[in-house]
């Protein structure tokens, strides 16, 4: 016991005792690890831990990450600078707040130092707490393959965000190759045959909540905290042409001379609403991509969340779209909305389609103000951004499923197999509170 107590990470000073989101701060102490592994730095909401969760000075946190109380740094927002055994360069992560800042190892948990969240542009909440069951299932059928032939699933999980957390495995069938909730579950199957049919089921329990934040425009300032994030969420992707001549020009003309971040997002938002027809998805959508969408004024969904993340960046704008299911309690969707980024505040999300009652009628109050900046906790994620996959194989053949419940650059990979069927389900969604 004494052991272990001494091998727990402790924080004996930290650089500065407030800051603002996204900005540096500096721990010393001891037994940090000389690498991170899974280790992270928690803010702990203030006046949530009674005297009972202290034992020798040390915190006894749950294993559950309760985001209404815990925030942890995120590799997704480059929070982590550089972690050593006595020294760890952080930044504020989204979402936190004023109180306590830990260490957590495989070691334990260090004590506790106050710590100051600093910050006059609003106020971010999680509210309206669910609890849901993901049920997931993938079909494989009609194979022709050669000798020696494999299969490679690579299906997305529920991710860890602000605004969902408590993610469980509660089933999963057959037995996947590797189960990592970051980057997804992958399954490998070997040999099959012509009359082989291949079913994967999974099923997750998940805490979700909404979203809801106040900002004061006014505030905003223009310095970049967190340059690694600014550089990473403003770049062209394979799905965001932010560096398109027609795309530039379109942003000059609807944000003109606005400067402040969130008033941009806004006008980019506005802008969309009322010049775009946007409908729900369906097959003949899936040609389209965000220059044609430029030219015919109509999309759905997934198609807007692509045009506002690129009109965002191309504006300097921090901004990913978001992929993956959203249920009106009889049904679940595949959906895709946005968050986009102001300095020294954290992600700020809107949802087009549902400002416009897509893909069913909402029934908050309204629809266009609130889900610019709010998001309703009736939804599961599957990917912030657009997710590169390694290939399994060098000689193997990849295939994507665009328009679903993820963002990555393939689903499937094969080799020596010619010919195949392969039916993703939507992942449903089930109340459990």
């Amino acid at each position: 016991m004494q052991e272990n107590v001494e091998s727990r990470p402790s924080i004996e000073a930290l650089s500065k005792d407030y800051g603002e989101i996204g900005s540096l701060i500096k721990i010393y102490g001891s037994n940090f690890g000389t690498i991170r592994d899974n280790s992270n730095v928690i803010f702990i909401k203030k006046d949530v831990l009674s005297e009972r969760e202290y034992s020798e000075n040390f915190l006894l946190l749950p294993d559950d990450k309760n985001i209404e109380n815990y925030m942890y740094c995120s590799e997704k927002d480059f929070d982590f600078d550089f972690w050593s055994d006595e020294e760890i360069h952080i930044r504020i992560p989204d979402g936190a707040q004023s109180g306590l800042i830990a260490i957590k190892t495989k070691n334990g948990t260090s004590n506790a130092i106050p710590f100051n969240v600093r910050g006059n542009i609003g106020t971010k909440s999680l509210q309206n707490k669910q609890n849901f069951l993901i049920s997931m299932e993938t079909e494989v059928s009609n194979v022709k393959a050669e000798e020696n032939n494999m299969l490679f699933l690579r299906i997305p999980s529920p991710e860890e965000t602000n605004s969902q957390s408590n993610i469980k495995v509660v089933f999963n069938a057959p037995s996947p190759l590797v189960q990592n909730n970051n980057e997804g579950v992958i399954y490998q199957f070997d040999n099959i045959r012509e009359d082989d049919k291949i079913s994967i089921k999974q099923q997750y329990t998940i805490t979700s909540y909404e979203i809801e934040t106040n900002i004061n425009a006014r505030n905003i300032s223009l310095k970049i905290q967190n340059q690694k994030l600014h550089d990473y969420y403003t770049k062209e992707t394979s799905l965001l042409p932010v560096t398109e001549v027609i795309i530039k020009k379109l942003v000059d003309d609807v944000v003109q001379n606005e400067k402040n971040t969130y008033l941009k997002a806004k006008k980019i938002y506005e802008y969309i609403i009322e010049n775009f027809n946007i409908t729900k998805e369906t097959f003949s959508d899936r040609t389209q991509t965000v220059l044609s969408m430029l030219e015919n004024k109509t999309g759905s969904p997934y198609d807007v969340s692509l045009l506002f993340s690129t009109l965002c960046r191309a504006s300097d704008i921090p901004c990913m779209p978001i992929s993956g299911v959203i249920t009106d309690e009889d049904k679940t969707y595949l959906h895709w909305w946005v968050e986009f980024y102001i300095d020294s505040y954290g992600w700020v999300p809107l949802d087009i389609g549902m400002a416009l009652d897509i893909p069913f009628v909402s029934k908050v109050e309204n629809k266009k103000d609130y889900y610019f900046g709010n998001l309703d906790g009736n939804r599961v994620s599957f990917s912030h951004g657009e997710k590169e996959i390694l290939q399994m194989t060098v000689a193997g053949k990849i295939y994507s499923r665009e328009r679903n419940f993820a963002f990555q650059s393939f689903w499937e990979e094969t080799l020596n197999i010619n010919s195949y069927t392969c039916f993703w389900h939507v992942p449903q969604i089930t109340k459990v509170n």
